[in-house]
């Protein structure tokens, strides 16, 4: 299958992902699983080494791990881990990124490792449709979701959207930030959710600045040492 139509399905799968929030149903489950298979499809095209091709790797096990798909997470990570030219570092990322769901963090440093893994997978749907968060209208369901699954690996609450795109680079020729309208979006973030128009650029590139921006933002508010 031509991998431009792969992207844009994985991008819609992932898109549906969101809808169903944390609630732990059937239907959340069988999106995660699509997804799941989309990914792998995706890294079978994209060499291990590729900056796509990594993170459909580990959005294909992510996913599978989400859709409580263990065996098979677990079997995407020692394939994707058997590969050639994977070093030790990763294989072992890879084996983590499959296992069980682990509790909350207890440590800054903790909290940092499991949120980049949340907005590696968050880029890798960002590159896979050529946008960044907010692109033109506002955030969707998924940018909501990972932007609430950071600041909760971090436990930031109360955050302003003010605060949070001063904290953004602003890439030259960006529209301008809407933030109207976004009040019912906001959910436990306290405000954070109604960050829009941050990206918009059309470089797919800049989803990677704005999830180590959104990162050194909540390091910089956690409660955790």
């Amino acid at each position: 299958m031509d991998i431009d139509l792969l992207r844009r399905r994985a991008v819609e799968a992932f898109r549906n992902t969101a809808a169903f929030g944390d609630r732990d149903t059937p239907e959340r489950r069988s999106a995660f699983a699509a997804l799941s298979r989309l990914a792998e499809q995706i890294a079978g095209l994209l060499p291990p080494h590729d900056e796509q091709g990594a993170l459909a790797r580990r959005g294909a096990i992510s996913a599978a791990v989400a859709a409580q798909e263990g065996a098979r997470a677990r079997d995407l990570a020692e394939r994707f881990a058997g590969e050639a030219g994977v070093g030790d570092a990763t294989a072992a990322e890879l084996r983590v990124l499959a296992a069980a769901p682990q509790p909350a963090p207890t440590t800054l440093a903790e909290a940092e490792a499991r949120a980049r893994e949340v907005v590696k997978a968050w880029e890798w749907a960002a590159l896979a449709c050529g946008r960044a968060i907010g692109a033109t209208q506002g955030p969707d369901p998924a940018d909501l979701t990972m932007l609430s699954d950071v600041a909760a690996l971090f436990r930031v609450t109360g955050v302003t959207p003010a605060e949070v795109l001063a904290a953004i680079p602003r890439p030259a020729g960006a529209p301008a930030y809407a933030l109207a309208g976004l009040a019912p979006l906001l959910g436990p973030l306290g405000g954070l959710a109604a960050v829009a128009g941050i990206g918009g650029t059309g470089d797919p590139l800049y989803a990677q600045t704005v999830g180590t921006a959104l990162i050194a933002f909540m390091r910089e508010r956690s409660p955790l040492a």
